[in-house]
């Protein structure tokens, strides 16, 4: 008997590939290499890349049959999928699995789509207004003619069911994973670590990464962190933050806090692992997320997390957290710098705590489940 065939759309893998770090980019490429590391699939399993000019490094890291289509690299050309049958015709797929939250379709009877978060909806002044319109019309007639829905989150779940009224029965939650072979406890090296010496970091420091000005609320830090450094700190606040703002650099200047705050571009994973093992604490004080991948993979490394608890991040931090509970304030970042600094915290249990939380949360976990869910569509 032939095989069911799923088709799975590769752009936003690709665009991790080529250096794009979004949250949405790496979770699905890191999806596609756990998947391709299978042998034996129940089903056929090809990848898809439409109107790329740097396709070739995708074929590099998977062993998979690969399809593209050379298209127009605009904003408009894709919606031509919904009215002509394109990928349908070309490579006539049982199931067609969307990862990147939203895309066109001929058949959406056909597809599975993974929607991450509903961050427009949340946060729908963060967005121009014709974007918000359009995907609250597109979204719901996607989501309630597909197949299926995976989302990362119970609270992302909740979400999709408020904001677009989809039954919570259609919704399969399958959280992300982190990669403990790269992400996992190192001795520290009491500030001889030479990748961080190439990085100047030779100090102790808070650690905050994914940073922004909007929901990623980086801002809240830098302010709350001039109210920490009268205390003359010995602790530094690093930025994996690279094109920060000149408002915000600006901030940083006219504070004289240029010697202890420091923005560094974005780093490789190794690097990264160094980074979240070698910091007092991660400090991330988002508004929103969908997930929040840094908390986990800081967690992994055995580096206590303080976090705003809202959204999803409770999940992903669970009880091994140190939550604050108004991001905003200012204050309730002052003080958890300060108990940090001073070894108020029972960082050891936190420590532990957090290793055996993320313990849980696997790519090769997050692959089965995802293709459990082929399985049961096709």
């Amino acid at each position: 008997m032939k095989k069911a065939k799923v088709l799975f759309h590769a752009n936003a893998a690709a665009a991790y590939v080529s250096g794009l770090y979004s949250g949405i980019n790496r979770v699905t490429f890191e999806l596609l290499q756990a998947i391709s590391m299978e042998k034996d699939l129940p089903f056929e399993f090809e990848i898809f890349t439409q109107g790329l000019k740097n396709r070739k490094k995708l074929l590099n890291n998977f062993n998979l049959k690969y399809h593209h289509i050379f298209t127009p690299n605009n904003s408009f050309f894709p919606q031509i999928y919904e009215y002509i049958p394109i990928r349908e015709s070309f490579f006539k797929y049982d199931l067609f699995h969307i990862p990147h939250n939203f895309e066109y379709c001929f058949n959406p009877e056909k597809c599975l789509v993974t929607v991450h978060d509903m961050l427009m909806f949340v946060r729908k002044n963060d967005f121009p207004i014709s974007k918000f319109i359009e995907q609250s019309k597109k979204l719901p007639k996607l989501l309630n003619a597909s197949k299926g829905i995976i989302t990362c989150s119970e609270s992302s779940k909740a979400d999709i069911e408020k904001y677009l009224n989809i039954s919570p029965t259609r919704i399969k939650v399958i959280p992300w994973g982190v990669r403990h072979e790269i992400f996992f406890p190192r001795e520290k090296s009491a500030g001889n670590n030479e990748q961080l010496k190439r990085l100047n970091i030779n100090y102790p420091y808070f650690l905050s990464v994914s940073c922004g000005t909007d929901r990623k609320n980086t801002f809240i830090l830098i302010k709350a962190f001039l109210h920490f450094s009268k205390q003359a700190p010995k602790n530094h606040l690093v930025l994996v933050w690279p094109k920060a703002p000149p408002e915000v650099r600006d901030y940083i200047i006219h504070n004289n806090l240029g010697n202890y705050i420091h923005c560094i571009d974005h780093v490789d994973d190794r690097i990264l692992a160094i980074l979240y093992n070698e910091a007092t604490a991660l400090l991330f004080p988002s508004k929103y997320e969908g997930f929040g991948l840094p908390v986990l993979e800081s967690l992994a490394c055995g580096t206590p997390v303080i976090v705003g608890n809202n959204s999803s991040l409770p999940e992903v931090a669970g009880d091994a957290g140190i939550y604050i509970n108004n991001v905003d304030d200012t204050k309730e970042w002052e003080e958890k710098m300060e108990e940090s600094e001073n070894g108020k915290l029972k960082v050891p249990y936190i420590i532990n705590k957090g290793i055996d939380h993320a313990k849980k949360f696997t790519w090769n976990k997050n692959a089965n489940l995802t293709m459990d869910v082929y399985k049961s569509l096709i």
